[in-house]
């Protein structure tokens, strides 16, 4: 509000000046017959001054003041004003144009205020329209460059994935480095790449795969790191370096070079060398893939050297397995025959004290004696051809004679010979009735070493007052034959190796009757022979061996 009433007293202060402006010259020109014109025409200019300057009200307050300054000093007293007719038409005239020109004047002066701020206006939104410009052509230059580094982002990406997915898949040292060199070296445009291992006894590095598309090969070429000591250091404290050699090779000329270590937790395994024009600087792309590619590397080596080392393990191990196979099977072979010796010899000597004993009584000792060395040597028949049956099927020499098989007549004469074991021991052994049961074609003999071997062990690990229980159903799959016995669980962590060579569950012989631990890996061997699976599950108090006879195994 200051700002307007300052505006508007500075208008009506520049009408005052014209008029006054107006005054003087009229009083200057008053002496003159042509005052008259003269002081109208100042009057109307100084009208005109202040309309076009002030406005239409400006105008017609100094219209006003001129045309009573006009009569004041024009006009003659009242009584003389006859005859004074032309002053008056002037007059009025001076009014009506001094009105007319306030009016047009404020009209144009406003038109042009009104132009003048259209004119900023398109001036404001030409620049702000400018600005615009600017900002959108800033904004897609700024696209273009994120879209830019996108590309080169996602192209690094794309190519590190390759390489990777090529490097990991391989466990051949010599692909590994290759497939690495040469996708470095096609990808990044450079004149050549190698890969260098280090043997960091004899203080070298060895080139041992290239990339070079030149017709000149590096590749078998030694470098001794005391020949550059000060390179060689910082890539064995795994930093790669970038630098231009100061002498001009005769075969390569002047270059560019980016050596990264090829480094795992452990050790720098070898270097990777990127070799291009003197003029090119290494960006920051290119040493992110080279280094990623060389850590991908490291960790393939040392994938592919443990491989290697474990073949090499279990090759040796093999070897030791099989020496040990032919040692156990040599000396089966050599220890059946004092065996069976020593079997005759017990029974003849058997049959001797029966003789003397029907003709004089005789002290039974030497009775006991007898029955505990033919318990004995039982025992190491049983170890041998333990032994050598097991070696037989490992072999896969062991034949098998298939026949029709009723299990249902089968099974139960078969489980009637631990019916006096059980007895003894207060443990009660039954045969669930299995009427449905179709015929099989199988090898009888193996499936009987199975059952037995399975019954013996329940008869061996089951307390008294407990249940042993042989079944066989029909099941998807083939016909399962199971022996449950009540009383025992075996531990899981047990479980896991009960069909492993010579394992034995500790603490868990109650009857004392000892084993070697190969019966189990026997049956399950045998089992595997005949196309069955064996399978053991122990909880609740109670451990349970299933045999599963596959669709194969029923005679059609």
């Amino acid at each position: 509000m200051n700002w307007l009433s300052r505006a508007q007293g500075l208008r009506y202060a520049v009408s005052a000046l014209t008029i006054s402006v107006a005054l003087l010259v009229a009083q200057l020109f008053s002496v003159w017959a042509i005052s008259t014109p003269i002081s109208l025409l100042a009057y109307l200019i100084a009208v005109l001054i202040s309309a076009w300057y002030s406005g239409t009200g400006a105008g017609l307050v100094t219209t006003g003041t001129a045309a009573l300054a006009y009569s004041y000093y024009v006009f003659q007293p009242v009584e003389s004003f006859v005859g004074m007719a032309d002053n008056s038409v002037a007059l009025g005239l001076f009014s009506v144009s001094g009105a007319l020109t306030s009016v047009l004047c404020g009209k144009l002066q406003n038109t042009a205020q009104d132009l003048k701020g259209r004119e900023q206006t398109a001036i404001q939104q030409t620049e702000l329209y400018q600005q615009a410009q600017e900002s959108n052509t800033s904004l897609e230059q700024e696209v273009q460059q994120r879209m830019a580094q996108l590309h080169l982002a996602s192209d690094f990406e794309a190519a590190l994935k390759r390489i990777t997915d090529k490097v990991r898949d391989s466990l051949d040292e010599a692909q590994i480095l290759q497939t690495a060199v040469q996708e470095l070296g096609t990808g990044m445009g450079v004149n050549s790449c190698h890969a260098g291992l280090y043997d960091l006894d004899a203080e070298t590095s060895t080139i041992a795969y290239e990339y070079n598309p030149s017709i000149l090969s590096f590749q078998g070429h030694v470098a001794q790191m005391s020949e550059c000591p000060e390179l060689y250091a910082q890539l064995l404290a795994g930093q790669y370096c970038q630098f231009c050699p100061l002498y001009t090779s005769p075969m390569r000329g002047r270059v560019a070079i980016l050596a990264c270590p090829i480094e795992d937790d452990q050790e720098v395994l070898g270097d990777l060398w990127l070799i291009t024009d003197r003029d090119y600087g290494f960006k920051d792309l290119d040493l992110r893939l080279a280094q990623q590619v060389a850590t991908q590397c490291a960790i393939a080596l040392r994938q592919a050297r443990l491989y290697r080392a474990a073949q090499t393990q279990v090759a040796k191990l093999e070897t030791l397995n099989q020496l040990k196979d032919d040692f156990l099977s040599t000396v089966s072979h050599e220890l059946r025959t004092p065996v069976s010796n020593m079997k005759m010899s017990i029974r003849m000597l058997e049959l001797a004290l029966l003789q003397r004993s029907s003709n004089e009584c005789l002290d039974p000792k030497p009775a006991q004696y007898l029955q505990i060395l033919r318990d004995e040597c039982e025992r190491e028949i049983s170890l041998i051809n333990d032994l050598l049956d097991l070696q037989r099927l490992e072999a896969g020499t062991h034949i098998a004679e298939c026949e029709r098989l009723w299990l249902q007549h089968w099974l139960p004469p078969l489980v009637a010979r631990f019916q006096e074991r059980t007895q003894n021991r207060q443990q009660t052994l039954q045969v669930a009735p299995m009427p449905d049961l179709p015929a099989l074609w199988v090898d009888s003999a193996s499936l009987e070493r199975i059952l037995t071997e399975l019954l013996n062990n329940a008869c061996k690990y089951t307390p008294p007052g407990e249940t042993i229980m042989v079944s066989g159903t029909v099941a998807f799959g083939g016909i399962q034959l199971q022996v449950r016995n009540t009383g025992i669980e075996i531990m899981p962590n047990d479980l896991n190796h009960i069909f492993d060579k010579f394992y034995r569950v500790v603490g868990s012989d109650r009857w004392k009757q000892g084993g070697t631990g190969l019966g189990l890996t026997l049956v399950q061997k045998l089992a595997t022979q005949m196309g069955a699976e064996l399978h053991v599950e122990s909880a609740v108090n109670q451990t349970t061996f299933t045999l599963v006879l596959l669709n194969a195994a029923l005679d059609r």
